[in-house]
């Protein structure tokens, strides 16, 4: 069975709203929001950084839909959601402190 998903509005930057904090990430879009633990990571560490990535992504996923075109259900969504996804993703990175970043990101 194809999952056809329809979007209302175009998913821009502006549709997404990404607030880090010292405990949680919140990943908004099209989809609904979800908010992301962040607590229990040391963000000193690059195995904090990681984990943090994986589950600003996983969220990141959730919120804008999928980024396979088979399940997208046309070229355009396929290109929407992964819109939404790299600028998610983009908004949590330029919001937590570079210096956490630098290790995971190489």
């Amino acid at each position: 069975m194809k999952i056809r998903q329809t979007f209302t509005t175009a998913i821009t930057a502006a549709a997404l709203s990404l607030s880090l904090g010292a405990n949680a990430a919140m990943i908004k879009g099209t989809h609904g929001s979800v908010s992301v633990d962040l607590a229990d990571l040391d963000l000193t560490t690059v195995d904090g950084q990681q984990i943090m990535h994986a589950r600003i992504k996983k969220a990141a996923k959730e919120v804008c839909g999928s980024q396979d075109y088979k399940t997208a259900g046309s070229l355009e969504n396929y290109r929407k959601n992964k819109a939404c996804f790299n600028d998610a993703v983009t908004a949590a990175a330029d919001s937590v402190d570079h210096r956490y970043l630098t290790a995971a990101a190489q």
